[in-house]
């Protein structure tokens, strides 16, 4: 690796001392072309582009170009050819063109002003000029212009791509000229697999945000700036800790046991995700939704495909920014668990219910009455509180902890214990630019967040430089070469029985003096009327263990681009991706709730070392064409690349240590060897793909892909797939027809088909893997080390093939200030790659094996506004609402289910979504009327569970039997919602800009199944519980509770699992606001332009997920239930834009 990275360096700066050396000559043989076509043509093939008004230039004439190897003047002369009362002049990558001007000898006032656009960024080379004559000016690269015109005069204003503006000259005033974009002129650029075509020519369905969506945002990772953004794109931030990965997906899910998450192609380079890419870096975020657009990613397109492209340089001078801010991030939601004062007197009553029980005499008996009664009933004293302590006494005769009205212990609330108010700050510095001969982007940050939870952080470190140089007339070559360090710090405190979990299921005492460092080293845990002394508390837990995971990235593409002739051109790109993962635990004896019983220091003690090396090789060809011809256009593409992956793993992990002061150790450090794994896996792709589109009059547009894949990663008989594509477009506002519609602007019908496959199941999931087994042999029957076969061969293995059809519209009303997107899509994926169940006589329970199909169908709308556009003031929306509907039609030959997750409470079964959840549903709780008068026999009429009583949930007897069993068991639910939805709103006041955006989802379920220690009928009152089992709980029938919430010791209604655990997923989201404010000041030779903003990210949430920190923390059982996930932060930032 280090001789090629000096390789990489020294090509970067031979090539960058190399680049200047080169002149630019064009050759152009073009004949009976409009000027308009002309310039375009020139545009192509040099970069420059044209400046004029519409009125100045007669762009309809025909001209004839011949140029070999000569001057871009000569060629300009050419293509003005005619027109002599045109001038030009050439700066930086810009042709201004203006109308000679003639000598006036009328006395004028001098008139100055600067013309800038929406943002407040100078526009380079408008036309600034008296109305009715040809008397004027060019704004200079400042945007600034300055002529003498008649006083009074009317000035006209005008540039390509925006609206003409109309003012008047008024002596002694400086004007300031701001111009709106002309949206039915633009032609946004919008990126497709292997290319870009425009957004009028668009053919698929692409979701698309620019750099302006992520810059104010304080987000460590894009993903998280996309949230609310695009229809039928879901983001999810399942956990708040740092670094953590983002959860997405693209128009629902399309697979059970395969990724369902999106491929993710940066600048060309397929990547496993963004966790590296720095978001200051992002120019623009193109989502491919349908098939159709993601073909011609063949084997790895059906779950969409993100394409990023970074950051180039603009031409002009070089332009450097610095984007900086710092911010504070705070808990968003606490949940509602009893504090220190609920917890005892939930105790109280669960103790009074007992004492009732036990003796039939009233709860308001005196802790010395039952104290008396329970001795004489045992027969023995019970004179201290270890005596009472007993299951025996305390359980059984309701006797209260002493030391409730003591200062034994002291009261602790574990949520503000867990979690503080966190620091973070974002540095990033850039430099870009383009000269004629070369373009370069050139950047470096640091990323520092500290987590919410104590103990947790994450730091970034990145570089990424995008150099590219006509080398010669036809050659350009490009450079990109992005290293990127990243450090995640903090133990895992999310799952069963960590920290989270722990800080809503431990009440809030802990013994005096110990506070939050309870049951650590040297002190113990509350016990008796607590959890026992033998636990830890959640600080510790999350601040004890060393964890660290440390992610070293090295991006590269070296790519070269070679004009055969005009029309034709070569691409060929090599890139290489190398990525270091190492982790690294060590938890102390000191904070093992058994420290007391360890030997010696570090006998308790426990080390782990994992590494995850990865390489990854692209070497990728394309040969496209592209050819216009009076109402004829052409664009074709044809391809092949290879690609490689390679990774080396390793584990080892070891414990009892003979001290306890250090993770580092070797083989006779520790006496235990736990782990000591090698591993290495290896894959690779080869396709070959073409794609053609065709435009008929610039109003009839097709295209259609065809790509071929072959992986190794299928078995030898299903190796090989293709995936085709074909799609259609109409623009409906070009007809002639539809010309008279004056309130109508761009209007178009689009129509697509397409196969997308998915390929993501790991490697050689088709062979016959080896597993370790140990053997008895010979008549010792002596244990001897060997192996056997881990699972069943299947060389028929293959892709998942997700077929899609779409159906959309957009159209624009009143010059396109209305802007109306919607689309319909059905998404069929069959030979799903799923372990599904085989017969036992194998040997083995499952087998991967396409089986089984799921189907997608969803509805998409996208609404933007510009609802109010001034000089001054400017309001504009942006409104997206999406939905999908989720079935799986087949899961094999018998449709058998499939059950998984904690109790096999999430199963797929045809005819409902992926992932559902299996329950018990919750009816209300059953009451003395549901009894006969022995209070056991149920009334006729009403089912029961064996064994359950009044307090108990009545369960909804589903089986139509008379009785409740696991027949009753039914799909209950799924996390899928009814729809999701984001709303945008951007203000502009003079210098003053605003922001919001909601999001939010409507329907669905999420199961909360690690609630189950905080949210049960456990009859334990130990731990501690929702306040809810305080408040609405049964616990008899003077005091029923809210009919939902069973009694608290119900033990029949908490050993199942039921709809109880089961909440609403919706919410409503203030996501994001921002203020900012850009600062005036003259111009000068230092700072061009500054900006300062506030912001807060998760400003507010309204929801009804009572039971946990989030409606999105469905992290568990396959992204499906949610287990005391780490909580999503508040985060307030401040920051500053400047550019020099």
């Amino acid at each position: 690796m280090g001789n090629f990275s000096k390789a990489i360096l020294i090509a970067s700066v031979a090539l960058c001392l190399y680049l200047p050396a080169f002149s630019q000559n064009i050759s152009l043989k073009i004949s009976d072309i409009t000027v308009k076509d002309a310039i375009e043509q020139l545009k192509e093939k040099t970069g420059y582009a044209f400046v004029f008004s519409s009125a100045d230039v007669d762009t309809n004439k025909r001209v004839s170009i011949m140029a070999n190897e000569e001057d871009i003047n000569n060629v300009i002369k050419q293509i003005l050819h005619g027109q002599n009362d045109l001038s030009y002049e050439i700066k930086g990558k810009k042709i201004i063109i203006k109308k000679t001007q003639p000598v006036d000898l009328i006395q004028k006032i001098e008139v100055t002003g600067k013309v800038v656009d929406a943002n407040g960024e100078p526009i380079i080379g408008a036309t600034i000029k008296e109305q009715g004559t040809s008397n004027g000016a060019i704004s200079d690269i400042d945007g600034n212009f300055s002529f003498e015109t008649a006083d009074n005069a009317n000035l006209e204003v005008s540039y390509i791509g925006y609206q003409n503006r109309k003012i008047k000259v008024q002596k002694g005033k400086v004007l300031a000229i701001t111009l709106q974009e002309d949206t039915e002129m633009l032609d946004e650029v919008v990126v497709v697999g292997y290319g870009t075509v425009k957004k009028a020519n668009v053919v698929g369905s692409i979701a698309k945000i620019n750099s302006d969506v992520i810059q104010d945002r304080p987000v460590g990772r894009a993903e998280q700036a996309l949230q609310g953004q695009m229809a039928g794109v879901s983001v999810r931030s399942t956990s708040g800790a740092p670094g953590s990965d983002i959860t997405i997906n693209v128009r629902g899910a399309a697979s059970i046991n395969g990724e369902s998450t999106p491929l993710y192609v940066v600048d060309g380079v397929p990547i496993d995700n963004l966790s590296g890419i720095n978001p200051n870096d992002i120019e623009s975020i193109d989502v491919l939704k349908d098939a159709a657009s993601a073909a011609i990613y063949g084997s790895r397109g059906s779950n969409g495909v993100v394409l990023v492209t970074t950051k180039k340089g603009k031409t002009g001078a070089p332009v450097i920014t610095l984007n900086a801010y710092t911010a504070i991030s705070t808990l968003e939601k606490k949940v509602d668990v009893m504090d220190s004062n609920e917890w005892i007197a939930f105790n109280k009553k669960w103790y009074d219910y007992q004492w009732m029980k036990a003796s039939g005499m009233p709860a308001s008996t005196s802790q010395a009455d039952r104290i008396a009664y329970a001795e004489t009933k045992l027969g023995k004293k019970l004179a201290t509180r270890d005596a009472l302590k007993e299951n025996g006494v305390r359980n059984t005769y309701g006797i209260y902890d002493p030391w409730w009205d003591s200062s034994e212990i002291e009261a602790i609330d574990w949520q503000d214990e867990l979690f503080r108010t966190a620091p973070a700050y974002d540095i990033q510095l850039a430099a870009s630019g383009a000269t004629e001969k070369i373009n370069y982007s050139l950047s470096g940050g640091i990323y520092k967040q500290d987590g919410i939870v104590y103990g947790s952080s994450y730091n970034r470190y990145n570089l990424r430089a995008n150099v590219e140089a006509q080398m010669t007339e036809r050659i350009r070559v490009g450079l990109m070469v992005a290293p990127s360090y990243g450090v995640q710090k903090g133990a895992k405190v999310d799952g069963k029985e960590n920290a989270v979990s722990k800080t809503l299921g431990l009440p809030g005492w802990v013994l005096a003096g110990t506070g939050r460092d309870a049951g650590a080293d040297p002190y113990k845990f509350y016990d008796g009327w607590g959890p026992g002394p033998n636990v830890i508390s959640p600080y510790i837990q999350a601040t004890a263990p060393e964890r660290k995971k440390a992610d070293i990235r090295i991006n590269t593409a070296l790519n070269t681009t070679v004009d055969i002739i005009d029309e034709l051109k070569v691409q060929v790109m090599v890139a290489w991706n190398y990525r270091n993962r190492n982790e690294r635990t060590y938890t102390p004896t000191w904070s093992n709730a058994k420290w007391n019983t360890a030997k010696h220091p570090g006998e308790l003690s426990s080390s782990s070392y994992s590494t995850n090396i990865s390489n990854s090789l692209l070497i990728q060809g394309l040969l496209t064409y592209n050819k216009t011809w009076g109402i004829h256009s052409l664009d074709a593409m044809l391809g092949a690349s290879y690609e490689s992956n390679n990774a080396n793993t390793s584990l080892q992990s070891v414990s009892d240590f003979p001290d306890d002061k250090s993770w580092v150790f070797d083989k006779n450090k520790g006496s235990t060897v736990k782990n000591n794994e090698i591993d290495y896996t290896e894959n690779a792709l080869l396709s070959y793909f073409g794609r053609v589109q065709y435009a008929l009059m610039d109003r009839y547009l097709f295209s259609a892909s065809l790509r071929r894949d072959g992986s190794s990663k299928f078995g030898s008989e299903n190796r090989w797939g293709w995936f085709p594509s074909v799609s259609a477009a109409w623009k409906l506002n070009e007809e002639p027809f539809m010309k008279d519609i004056d309130w109508l602007g761009s209007a178009k019908l689009r129509l697509s088909w397409g196969q997308a496959g998915n390929d993501r199941i790991g490697e050689a999931q088709f062979l016959s893997n080896m597993v370790a087994l140990n053997y008895a042999i010979g008549n010792s029957q002596n244990m001897v080390s060997g192996y056997v076969p881990g699972n069943l061969a299947n060389p028929l293995l293959g892709w998942e093939t997700t077929t899609s059809y779409n159906i959309g519209i957009d159209f624009g009303v009143l010059n396109n200030r209305i802007y109306f997107s919607a689309d319909y899509y059905k998404k069929v994926t069959k030979d799903l790659l799923l372990k599904s169940p085989v017969s036992l006589i194998t040997g083995f329970s499952t087998m991967m094996a396409n089986v089984g199909n799921v189907d997608n169908w969803g509805l998409e709308f996208e609404l933007n506004t510009a609802n109010i556009s001034t000089s001054s003031f400017k309001w504009n929306s942006s409104l997206n609402i999406s939905l999908n509907r989720n079935k799986i039609t087949s899961l094999g030959d018998d449709d058998s289910d499939i059950r998984s997750g904690q109790g096999s409470t999430i199963i797929q079964r045809v005819g409902h979504p992926v992932n559902s959840y299996m329950l018990l549903e919750v009816e209300r709780t059953l009451t003395a009327d549901d009894f006969e008068a022995d209070g056991v026999t149920p009334k006729k009429g009403i089912a029961i569970y064996t064994g359950q009583k009044p307090g108990d949930s009545k369960w909804k007897d589903n089986s139509k039997d008379g009785k409740i069993t696991s027949d009753d068991y039914v799909v209950a639910g799924s996390y899928q919602p009814k729809f999701e939805w984001g709303f945008t709103n951007t203000f502009k006041y003079k210098n003053f800009d605003a922001s919001i955006l909601l999001q939010g989802r409507v329907g669905g379920e999420l199961l909360s199944i690690g609630s189950r220690s905080y949210n049960r009928a456990t009859n334990d009152p130990k731990y501690n519980y929702l306040s809810r089992w305080l408040y609405n709980s049964y616990w008899s029938e003077d005091e029923p509770g809210d009919g939902k919430t069973p009694a608290f010791y119900a033990t029949v209604t908490g050993g199942q699992y039921d709809t109880n655990w089961l909440y609403d997923a919706s919410y409503i989201r203030i996501k994001n606001i921002t203020f900012g404010y850009n600062i005036p000041f003259k111009p000068n030779s230092i700072l061009n332009k500054a900006r300062i903003y506030v912001s807060c990210d998760n400003v507010y949430m309204w929801d009804h997920y009572d039971a946990g920190f989030s409606p999105e923390a469905a992290t568990q059982d396959n992204a499906s239930s949610d287990w005391a996930a780490y909580p999503l932060s508040r985060t307030f930032s401040l920051g500053v834009n400047i550019t020099f």
